[in-house]
């Protein structure tokens, strides 16, 4: 799966998508609330849903990094982290399926499982500020 980050393919940074990293691109955000009722006669009900604006939501995104040495990925995850922080919002686009999403990076978790292969796994925190925003390519 094809994933762009500022209209840059991931594999520019030497990224491969995982298989949650769709999951957590298309997770619905929060759209409603349960409020609890101090006293059950008001509407016959303890617990009502209470409708409210959607609400932004944060994406952790896992994506494998394969390098051939430590240096090197130490070399592409600060190239990837100064393309995300260049601009307040980072355009992920994902031509598979049509839909262009806007987000604020928040940090970059460090890597973990970096093996002899010269792989690792890094999840990157975004946030969606307005989920009804999103764009069909």
């Amino acid at each position: 799966m094809e994933i762009l980050f500022n209209n840059k393919p991931i594999s520019t940074w030497k990224l491969i998508a995982l298989k949650g990293t769709l999951n957590a691109l298309t997770a619905p955000a929060k759209a409603k609330a349960v409020q609890f009722n101090e006293n059950a006669m008001i509407d016959g009900s303890r617990a009502v849903f209470v409708p409210r604006r959607v609400q932004k939501r944060n994406v952790a995104m896992s994506v494998l990094m394969q390098c051939s040495s430590l240096a090197e990925l130490e070399e592409h995850k600060a190239m990837l982290e100064a393309e995300l922080t260049a601009n307040n919002e980072v355009e992920v686009s994902v031509p598979e399926i049509g839909y262009k999403y806007y987000f604020m990076y928040q940090d970059m978790d460090k890597y973990s499982n970096f093996d002899n292969a010269g792989k690792a796994t890094v999840t990157l925190n975004f946030v969606e500020l307005n989920p009804t925003r999103r764009t069909k390519l």
